[in-house]
């Protein structure tokens, strides 16, 4: 465009090189410039520019999967090292190279004095490492790739070796340098973990094949009271046995002798440990009167047919007495007692155990017409019904507990009856209800929401000594 002379060495003055590379080539630049007055060109003016790179440093980030450049981690004590960087997600960027030649990592607060430290292994060729227990600083030389160095920087591992360690969390610095300049400070955070205890369970004692829990993690503990899991289970041979991370499940599927499995426990931060079950494998249950006999442990006890005695002893025992007339002892701890069909003694003994009926002929009692107090005193003398010889806590929270599995909606009459002459059921509805003699306390199921008709009522157990309970509460009786 036309413009005076003044206006086009303004122009031509304010002209500008710019060059964006991080990494420019050196090589002197030169810059031509001429006029034209609308006919012909002035001579060509030369000027030129020299190129001067100026590095740049480079920058180090010890996690990527987080905002910043540091790190958190977790070293569990007792075991063999950890990385002191997110491995995998560690960068190395340099604008300006695609070397560096060294890198510093820092154990800046060392209490342990020579019993903690830092290594590192696999170093690339022409790279060594060093590190000096005086300064507590890991020296790494030797010119490698950027790619490289985020490897090396990844096998960087801290250990501490002595068996009491101060717990305090530990601070790991990282500077990396091209040669030239060093990069920004990265750092990472060590907090201290103690591993879990898991101790070995003895034996539990099982006589059928029906499944039953095993809780491992009852006798475990975690120093830093982390919450546990078991998170595998192995060993058992040809037995089954599985885990929700809570508990184990076991069902014997091999005849009798002794079988073990070992399971881990993780308390969710690095720390595992290891401990050992045994289950001694009885011979099976059968329909001949039979006694057997528990342990210390959570045992799983079947008498199938015959007048069976199962005593449990200690454990959270799981006892079923099936057909016939059965004498269950649950002993210490909490125990899950089913007497099956006859008419049996079951004793829960110290602890919150829980008496299982999975229909109403369970308890043994004949059918009738609950009409009236003389209907049910007669029924009383008959006999015909389970006997619960120590059930504690009706009408209180944190009790034993009656579980009815009918698969079938039951109504609860929560008042405790002392003497019936109508109806206090839901007409058309199963319903249970609790009659109390005076000496003892009974409970009563109907299968039809009638007492008075039907002969469909039935005593399902005699909770025997229980008297002056005048409300039930939701905690005494389960229904599914």
């Amino acid at each position: 465009g036309s413009a005076t002379l003044e206006e086009y060495q303004t122009a031509i003055g304010q002209v500008v090189y710019n060059n964006l590379s991080q990494n420019p080539n050196t090589t002197t630049r030169t810059i031509q410039v001429f006029v034209n007055d609308g006919e012909l060109n002035s001579n060509t003016a030369t000027s030129s520019i020299d190129i001067i790179a100026v590095n740049d440093p480079p920058v180090l980030d010890v996690d990527t999967t987080t905002t910043g450049t540091d790190y958190a981690s977790i070293f569990t004590t007792g075991g063999t090292g950890t990385a002191v960087v997110n491995v995998g997600n560690t960068s190395v960027v340099d604008p300006d190279n695609t070397n560096i030649a060294s890198a510093t990592v820092t154990l800046v607060n060392p209490p342990d004095g020579v019993n903690e430290g830092l290594s590192v292994s696999g170093l690339p060729g022409g790279v060594d490492a060093n590190y000096n227990t005086s300064t507590n600083v890991l020296n790494i030389t030797g010119s490698a790739t950027l790619a490289q160095y985020e490897t090396l920087l990844g096998r960087v591992i801290y250990t501490n070796v002595d068996p009491e360690p101060d717990l305090s969390d530990r601070t790991v610095q990282f500077v990396v340098n091209d040669g030239e300049l060093n990069s920004n400070t990265a750092t990472s955070v060590l907090e201290f973990n103690r591993p879990p205890i898991a101790n070995d369970e003895g034996t539990f004692i099982t006589n059928n094949r029906d499944p039953f829990i095993i809780d491992v993690l009852a006798n475990d503990s975690d120093p830093d009271g982390d919450p546990l899991t078991v998170s595998s289970v192995t060993g058992s041979g040809a037995n089954n046995v599985t885990t929700d991370g809570s508990v184990i499940e076991y069902v014997r599927i091999t005849t009798t002798g002794f079988d073990q499995f070992t399971y881990t426990v993780s308390d969710g931060r690095g720390g595992i440990d290891t401990g050992r079950v045994g289950v001694n494998i009885q011979n099976f249950s059968s329909d001949n009167p039979q006694t057997f006999t528990g342990g210390t442990l959570s045992d799983n006890l079947n008498g199938l047919g015959g007048n069976d005695i199962l005593d449990g002893l200690e454990g959270n025992d799981t006892l079923s007495g099936d057909n016939d007339n059965d004498n269950l002892i649950g002993g210490l701890g909490n125990d899950s007692i089913t007497g099956g069909l006859g008419v049996d003694n079951l004793t829960g003994g110290s602890g919150r155990d829980l008496f299982r009926y999975v229909s109403s002929e369970d308890g043994g009692g004949l059918p009738f017409n609950a009409s009236s107090t003389d209907a049910i005193n007669t029924q009383i003398g008959l006999g015909q019904f389970d006997v619960i010889t120590d059930f504690e806590g009706l009408g209180s929270t944190g009790g034993d507990q009656i579980k009815l599995e009918f698969g079938t909606t039951i109504n609860i009459v929560t008042t405790v009856q002392t003497d019936i002459s109508t109806n206090i059921l839901t007409e058309g509805e199963a319903g249970i209800f609790a009659f109390d003699d005076g000496s003892d306390t009974y409970l009563i199921y109907d299968g039809d929401g009638n007492n008075l008709i039907g002969d469909n009522s039935q005593i399902i157990a005699q909770l025997q000594g229980v008297t002056g309970i005048t409300e039930l509460l939701a905690d005494d009786l389960i229904i599914i």
